[in-house]
Order: C-alpha cells, then structure tokens, then sequence
C-alpha cells in the first residue's frame, strides 16, 4: 500500500518547468522538489519510496522520522506524527529540513496505512495538496478493499457456519431416526422376549400333562392292568396316541409362530384350484367329523383359479375346519364354503356350535389366546391356530375376521385376493 501511495503521489504533480507545459512553472512531485516515505507505527521509517530533496538517504531507514529534521522542528515533527495518527491523515505543516541546498521549509502530509504511516512532503502547499488528495484516494480505495475482504471473509464465515449448522441438523434428525430406531427394535425385542418367555411357559404347562399321561398308561400297559383286557388296552393306546398327536401339534405350532416372528413365513404362491384343495381337505376329514358325530358339508360355486400358497392354504383349512370339529358337540354342524366376491376369494367355515363370548373374541387371534369354552370332545387347544391363520391370510394380502355370539354358533370369514385370476364379471 505504501508503494500505492507513492505512486499516487507521484501522479499527482506531473513534471513542470521549462518545457513542462505547466504555465504555473511549479515543479511536479516527479521532479526535485518533493519526497516520500513509509513508515511503521511507530513512525520509524520503512522505506524511502521518493526523495527529490536528497534529504532522506538510506540512512532514514531504521529511524523515527523526525530524527530527520533539523534540531528546531524537532518537535514539531513529533506534534506531526502525533497528530497524523490520531487523525488518520495531516496536512499544511510546515517543517524545516536540511536539504543537498541547506535547510529549506517544506510542507508535510501523512496518511494511515494499516499499521503504517506513509508521509509526502513538498516545497509548495499547492502540490502538497494534490498529492495527499492522491494518498486519501488510495487510502479509501485501501479501506473500500479492505472492507470487501472483511465482508467476503464475513460472507464465507457465515456459510462455513450455515453448512457447519445445517450439518448438525442433518446429524440432529439422523439421531432422532436413530433413536426412533432404537426405540421401536427395543420394543420389538421386549415383545419377541416376552413371546420367548410364554413359549417356554406354554411348553411347561402344556407338554406336562400330555407326557405325563403317556408315562401313566405306558406303565399301565407294562404291569398288569391291560394284560388280559384287550378293551382296556385299546382306550390306553388311544389315550397314548392322542397325548401324542396334541404335542405334535403343539411343537408344530410352535415352531410356526417362531418363523413367523422371526420373518420367516413366506408364501409360495401358485396358480391353482382352491375349491379342489378345499374338498380334498373335506373329505379327508369327513371321517374325524363322522366318528364324533358332527355333519360335515362343503360347498363351493364360481371360484376362478389362482395365486396362493397350497401349503399354507391347507394349515389355514386345517386350523379353522379343526376349531369346528373340536368345539361342536356331537349332532352339530361346520360347514365350509367357497365363493367369488368381486375381486376376493371368499372363504367361511361355519359351525353351530356354543359361540364365543364377546371378551374372548378379541383375544383369539392373539398368541396364546384362548377362550373360556372347552372342547365336548376332551381336545385341548394350543392357543395358537387362529393366529397363525391371521398371519397366513396377511401374508397373502388378505383379511380375515370372526362372527359369533353365544349359543348363536361361529364363522369365520377370510378373504384373499385373486391375483392372476380373471377378471370378475360384470
């Protein structure tokens, strides 16, 4: 900057005298009448950057600048200096310094430069006036720079600091998830630790007494008691294979409410008959029903082939079609159902047995739910058939609900989309 202003104040007094063109005859700051220097805040001279008068050497360098003048303007450079910090710049004193030609009155001016000083002296106030007025542009162009850098550096300040904020708020919201996150698989393992803990508990309670039955007639048919009586060793084989056949079931059921909370249960869905799969289910179990007593009747009209998992189809049959066959008592009726209903698979099994009581309703289709009826035919329930049937029906994309009351009987209705079936008739 200090070279800045030394080259304004060179441009602002061309060379004049003879042949200079200036009618005024004064001398420019370029010729031998003027001098420029650049100091630090302490005043001590930097650099000369222009001495016309050969009063300020290379020796001026390293000292305060009035140590420059003559003895008596001593103190007056130092009232100069002074006051040229104070205000920024300082002009019209006059100051006596020696020269190549003897000491000679100059007129002195300074300027401000950032933590400088930069100081113009000229024979006449005339060129010493426009050579400040050259230093107080360059100064305000210093300042205008200056203060465009200060506000380029505020404006990417406040954009280090905007992206510094959005940051954290982008970090803030991934936390939030993270914690909603956190917060639902807590949950969902609590759930999952709890649904453990009743398994164990259900296979204590319920694998007991089955097993217990079994040791008891097992030992009865080893000693004496059924020896000679083939009757009464058939009821103990009976008992035997229906203790069994309940813990089989049990085990399956367990091991199908474990893949499906682990995200296991998937359907392998295949173009087929469901009203085929439905009667040979039906007529499979015609003699289960027959032997209790039970009239079992299966009709079906209109019902398109298509998309659904046979395999799940049949344990969906299985566990509703059972709970008929388990809860009606003997002279009664299920009967099962197959029908179209726009774009859905309708599906019910009907039984006219005692009802369901409207505070176990809810519970059925839970793990572990079970009303307070009881089976006329001795069958125990796992509590779990009609929640595996919901997840099943689910997982095909359909839904499934129950209407009973008591001593009004019970159906269950599920729907299931016909998917890659025709499409209904209007």
């Amino acid at each position: 900057m200090s070279a800045d202003l030394a080259g304004s104040a060179d441009a602002a007094g061309p060379a004049s005298g003879p042949g200079s063109g200036r009618p005024d005859g004064q001398e420019g700051i370029a010729g031998r009448g003027g001098a420029a220097l650049a100091c630090d805040s302490g005043a001590v001279v930097r650099r000369v950057l222009r001495d016309d008068l050969g009063a300020f050497g290379p020796e001026a360098v390293g000292k305060p600048f009035p140590l420059t003048l003559e003895r008596d303007s001593f103190r007056k450079g130092l009232d100069f200096v002074a006051e040229a910090r104070k205000s920024g710049a300082a002009f019209d004193y006059e100051l006596t310094v020696g020269t190549a030609e003897g000491p000679r009155a100059l007129h002195f001016a300074a300027a401000v430069d950032g933590d400088g000083l930069t100081v113009v002296c000229e024979r006449e106030p005339s060129k010493l006036y426009g050579a400040f007025e050259d230093l107080a542009a360059a100064l305000a162009e210093r300042v205008d720079l200056e203060r465009d850098r200060e506000r380029e550096r505020a404006r990417a300040a406040a954009e280090r600091e905007q992206i510094s904020f959005e940051s954290v708020a982008a970090l803030n919201n991934e936390l939030v998830d993270m914690q909603r996150e956190l917060a639902r698989k807590n949950a969902r393992l609590k759930e999952l630790s709890e649904l453990k803990d009743r398994f164990v508990a259900m296979a204590a309670h319920d694998l007991r007494s089955p097993l217990t039955a079994v040791a008891m007639y097992a030992d009865f048919l080893m000693g004496d008691a059924g020896r000679d009586d083939p009757e009464r060793r058939r009821e103990y084989l009976k008992v035997i294979r229906g203790s069994v056949d309940f813990m089989v079931g049990l085990i399956d059921s367990l091991l199908d409410v474990t893949g499906i909370e682990s995200g296991g249960l998937g359907v392998d869905l295949r173009p087929g008959s469901l009203t085929e799969l439905a009667a040979r289910y039906a007529a499979r179990m015609a003699p289960v029903a027959e032997a209790r007593g039970i009239a079992l009747r299966f009709d079906s009209g209109g019902l398109p082939d298509f998309l659904f998992d046979p395999i799940r189809a049949e344990q969906l049959l299985a566990n509703l079609v059972g709970n008929g066959l388990k809860f009606v008592p003997s002279g009664g009726t299920v009967r099962l159902s197959l029908r179209r209903d726009g774009s859905d698979a309708l599906l019910e099994v009907r039984d006219d047995g005692p009802g369901i009581a409207a505070e176990d309703q809810a519970k059925l289709f839970a793990y572990f739910g079970r009303g307070s009826s009881r089976s006329p035919h001795g069958e125990r329930s796992t509590g779990l058939g009609l929640a595996i049937c919901k997840r099943i029906v689910e997982a095909h994309g359909g839904s499934i609900r129950l209407e009973s009351a008591p001593g009004e009987g019970t159906t269950v209705v599920v729907r299931l989309p016909l998917a890659g079936a025709d499409a209904p008739a209007p």
